[in-house]
């Protein structure tokens, strides 16, 4: 697990190798409903430090920057995505055709 830790972007895993887990702690700031969950998010993002986000506000990529790595890998699953459903199509078709010339 280490070496995962050391190969990771994260900011807090960079931090939590650095200054040691003792360093952290983990707080219930509030318990709320489900359906109030991304509001009280979005308050407690507004109103404390939030060094460890890297979003700023709850719900919402905006303002989150992919890194070129993950851009490059997101373009290939991409492409191998279409070029699956291209085949599939392309199967499907040929078996409709199968079956209209086996009824000939």
């Amino acid at each position: 697990m280490n070496n995962t830790l050391k190969i990771s972007n994260s900011h807090i895993y960079r931090a939590l190798l650095n200054n040691g887990h003792v360093k952290f702690s983990l707080t219930i700031l509030e318990y709320c409903e489900p359906e109030q969950c991304i509001e009280r998010e979005n308050f407690y993002l507004s109103s404390e430090n939030h060094e460890y986000n890297i979003l700023p506000k709850a719900e919402s990529r905006l303002g989150y920057k992919h890194s070129d790595k993950t851009k490059k890998k997101s373009l290939i699953l991409k492409r191998k995505l279409i070029i699956l459903v291209v085949l599939k199509q392309g199967i499907n078709l040929l078996r409709k055709l199968n079956k209209k010339y086996r009824m000939l």
